[in-house]
């Protein structure tokens, strides 16, 4: 059953309207499922975060923990290394770099909670809380929550040219401008699932661009699926989008999500908050070359409410086809 509600943009230059029969999400962002980590037995070395820590004295042990994420991530660069975030809230000022190979974990969404003091400039890409720089090595982000503390917060987490990162069981909630962003350089093998996603995409007064609770750009084979997300908070224009596929994007599965979008925008005063937007397309988007969308696109099994924009076409390239959009 196709559950959209609003306008399917076919091409930059002509639109489609489907009007199919509204629906009713139930909506509860502080239920997502909590995931079950693996054995400390079948890990490498764990170090960890706690409210009773310390950064000076402390060693990262159970025994005597750090008590900040910037610590933690300035000291723990060993591949295949965990960083583990007690339950409690932490307050974070300065940008966390978490190293090639490296996973952050906490002890459930619900209980661990890192507040963002982090801000950014102008559409400034890598300004997350916890930035992911170039590697390849596998990073895992699970089991706890990213608050924006009522849009302090820029964006939650940029992964920037980073491959194999996977995100799930995690909240991000209440960001200025974006939630998630995958950017800057090829990146393959990233996952995003079972997270849910929260009024973290914004429009702010003079930015080039909305941003997303989840942003992908530069991906082969991206999987995103069993993730809410809902931007239908924020007042008329100041909303951003749900989820946004940028240039240079290859063969990326999404199905199986509930993405909410402000709804509210009139054919007069258009708002362009998208459910799911896709900028790729035949355009340089100043990078310098051909932005080819499409290939291999493949979006099923998802319950979307909002407005659906697929722009300026695309090509198939290697794949079977440049688009497959059935059955949500």
């Amino acid at each position: 059953m196709l559950c959209l509600c609003g306008i399917i943009m076919l091409s930059a230059c002509a639109a489609t309207e489907f009007m199919p029969q509204a629906i009713s999400p139930v909506y509860n962002q502080n239920a997502p499922t909590t995931a079950t980590l693996p054995s400390t037995s079948a890990r490498t070395q764990i170090y960890y975060i706690a409210l009773t820590g310390n950064d000076a004295t402390g060693n990262g042990t159970s025994a005597s923990p750090w008590k900040s994420l910037h610590k933690a991530c300035s000291a723990v660069t060993t591949i295949g290394a965990v960083i583990h975030v007690n339950a409690g809230t932490y307050v974070e000022s300065s940008q966390c770099f978490l190293a090639n190979g490296v996973s952050l974990e906490g002890a459930g969404s619900s209980s661990t909670i890192i507040k963002s003091h982090v801000q950014g400039g102008m559409d400034d890409r890598g300004a997350g809380v916890l930035r992911l720089n170039r590697g390849s090595a596998v990073s895992r982000i699970s089991n706890l929550t990213f608050d924006g503390d009522h849009l302090i917060g820029y964006r939650a987490i940029s992964v920037m040219g980073r491959s194999n990162v996977e995100i799930d069981h995690v909240n991000v909630t209440n960001f200025y401008r974006e939630g998630i962003l995958f950017d800057a350089g090829a990146q393959t093998g990233n996952k995003v699932h079972d997270n849910v996603i929260f009024n973290s995409g914004g429009n702010p007064p003079g930015m080039d661009a909305r941003g997303a609770n989840l942003g992908v750009w530069n991906n082969t084979g991206m999987q995103i699926y069993n993730n809410t997300i809902n931007q239908q908070t924020r007042t008329g224009t100041l909303n951003g989008t749900g989820l946004t596929v940028g240039c240079f994007v290859y063969g990326i599965q999404i199905h199986d999500n509930t993405i909410l979008a402000f709804t509210g925008d009139t054919p007069a005063h258009p708002n362009f908050c998208f459910a799911i937007e896709f900028w790729s397309g035949n355009k340089p988007n100043g990078y310098g070359t051909a932005a080819i969308g499409g290939w291999g696109t493949h979006i099923y099994g998802n319950t979307i409410e909002g407005t659906f924009d697929v722009g300026f076409g695309g090509d198939k390239g290697v794949y079977a086809y440049s688009y497959s959009i059935h059955d949500n």
